[in-house]
């Protein structure tokens, strides 16, 4: 089976010359009988010479040739040649053709192969962008342990980036980012959470009012203050980053009302990173916990 993503490398060491050199020497053998091919043809019907045989000693080697054939049609899935190869194998097991059907046979089979090579087509990544088809854990360890359920669309926004498709890739993303919203509303003990960005957000904001009456005490030590203060700050800065990306780049891809929206490679890109970046920050400090 032809893998869905292939280097030039594996591309050659599959598609190797081999099944054209074979095809070749085949077409040489039957290219043998192409003189008298003309011979037969041109002569007048009283004088026509008597069709030329393949001789018993050359057909067990031009099975084995395309014995040899078959099992490179079969590598690169070249189904109709396999058939076509097949069928040329039998007449002459059978020893059914003559040196001038043998002759047209071996064209009409190099020719199918020729077109069912045309037929199979490539996708070219370029080097930079490979690593985001074949790669794992793209937006690092942390965020893989502490966001489990975003493996899946991480992978798929990877290689909607690798293949250029803007708005598929930022609509993975946007599914990455919701695990963190609903883990970080949960994360702020906020029940009843609404599954909808802008009313989640809006919950977050209220809580985040509440957590600011939980400040420590002028009493209450340095290291107690600081722990605070910097997880309002984190709250605070999350917070900001959602409703950020809600305008300015979920909107645009979800709701079918609005106009279709086309992401440059380099704006999405950018993208991609801004949201690696957003959820390994999120990462340490939030566990993955999703609404029941």
């Amino acid at each position: 089976m032809i893998p869905k993503y292939i280097t030039l490398g594996d591309l050659l060491k599959r598609f190797e010359p081999k099944l054209s050199i074979i095809c070749i020497e085949l077409s040489g053998l039957a290219g043998a009988t192409d003189a008298f091919s003309f011979l037969y043809r041109d002569a007048p019907e009283n004088k026509k010479p008597k069709l030329l045989t393949i001789p018993l000693d050359k057909i067990q080697p031009l099975i084995e040739l395309i014995d040899t054939i078959i099992v490179e049609c079969v590598k690169a899935e070249l189904t109709n040649s396999v058939m076509g190869a097949i069928r040329l194998k039998n007449d002459l097991a059978q020893n059914s053709l003559n040196a001038i059907t043998f002759h047209e046979k071996v064209g009409e089979l190099t020719r199918r192969i020729e077109d069912e090579l045309q037929s199979v087509m490539l996708y070219s990544v370029s080097p930079n962008k490979q690593k985001y088809i074949t790669g794992k854990d793209l937006f690092g360890d942390t965020v893989s342990k502490s966001f489990p359920s975003t493996k899946n669309n991480i992978e798929e926004a990877g290689k909607c980036l690798a293949f250029e498709r803007g708005s598929a890739c930022i609509f993975h993303l946007m599914k990455v980012l919701e695990v963190g919203l609903y883990s970080m509303a949960n994360d702020l003990n906020i029940t009843n959470l609404q599954e909808n960005w802008g009313n989640a957000i809006e919950q977050i904001e209220k809580a985040l009012r509440e957590f600011e009456k939980t400040k420590p005490e002028k009493t209450d030590t340095q290291q107690i203050q600081d722990e605070w203060k910097s997880k309002n700050q984190f709250y605070k800065d999350s917070a900001t980053h959602f409703y950020y990306i809600k305008d300015a780049w979920r909107n645009y891809n979800t709701h079918a009302r609005q106009e279709p929206f086309s992401y440059s490679d380099e704006k999405t890109q950018q993208i991609f990173d801004n949201v690696c970046g957003f959820m390994q920050t999120l990462a340490t400090r939030i566990q993955e916990k999703l609404p029941e």
